[in-house]
């Protein structure tokens, strides 16, 4: 077995699994810190992890070496450890411009990671994407804080791995267009990209968690084509005072 201790979203986390190459994929993360909640890969976790792949249609066609069962099973692990710390897994895309974040949610294959991709290249705004699939984001008194983890990094890896979170926008195609969201709008788009409670009590804490993020967060919905322009609509948006946007 292999033994390695890691820091995620401020927590530390010892990590017990079988797989050389499930370490690598956490090399961003390992730390000389101990102490952490131990997280052990059981043939329980990994049979779970194929179970849930296989119910997956999308997931299904893509191949399953041992450490990728790992990884994942470690994945779900630590979400659901960080759940009592007040921590939620988001689904979605964060690029961070002007010291915050801003999160795009949306369906697979509606354009999160390219939409982001495209912040990073509008001129003068040095954003840069902190996780394109799934990130933590962390409730305290002051707000939100979004995290990147192992599950999304990009390359180069971000020197900045949280910033506080500013807004959430969901995603849709279409013609450019962004305007504010209802909480009531967003709530249950939320759900579908987090984690499922497993108990009665889980499922009371995440959805308490997904009221406190709208509450300390600005939120918008948002149709776009992937195009340069989308970007610089949606950072006006966010950070030009909040109004409206239409490009047609």
């Amino acid at each position: 077995m292999i033994k390695f201790d890691v820091k995620v979203a401020d927590e530390l986390f010892t990590v017990i699994c079988a797989q050389p190459r499930t370490k690598s994929f956490f090399e961003d993360f390992l730390t000389g810190e101990q102490g952490g909640t131990v997280l052990c890969v059981t043939g329980k976790w990994r049979e779970h992890i194929r179970s849930l792949v296989m119910q997956n249609e999308s997931l299904r066609a893509v191949p399953l070496p041992p450490f990728r069962v790992e990884y994942l099973a470690i994945h779900e692990m630590m979400a659901r450890a960080l759940i009592e710390r007040g921590v939620l897994l988001v689904h979605g895309a964060a690029v961070v411009a002007n010291g915050s974040a801003v999160m795009f949610v949306a369906p697979s294959g509606t354009g999160k990671s390219t939409h982001t991709r495209l912040w990073t290249e509008l001129p003068g705004k040095n954003a840069f994407i902190i996780n394109d699939d799934k990130q933590f984001i962390r409730l305290n008194g002051q707000g939100a804080t979004v995290y990147a983890t192992p599950w999304g990094m990009i390359s180069p890896t971000p020197a900045v791995r949280s910033a506080p979170l500013k807004a959430i926008v969901l995603l849709r195609r279409g013609e450019n267009r962004i305007v504010p969201a209802e909480e009531a709008a967003l709530f249950p788009e939320m759900l579908k990209a987090s984690l499922r409670g497993n108990t009665p009590r889980e499922a009371i804490q995440l959805l308490e968690l997904h009221k406190r993020l709208l509450a300390v967060t600005e939120h918008y919905q948002m149709d776009c084509q992937p195009d340069l322009s989308a970007a610089e609509m949606a950072y006006n948006a966010v950070f030009g005072g909040g109004e409206s946007i239409d490009t047609d």
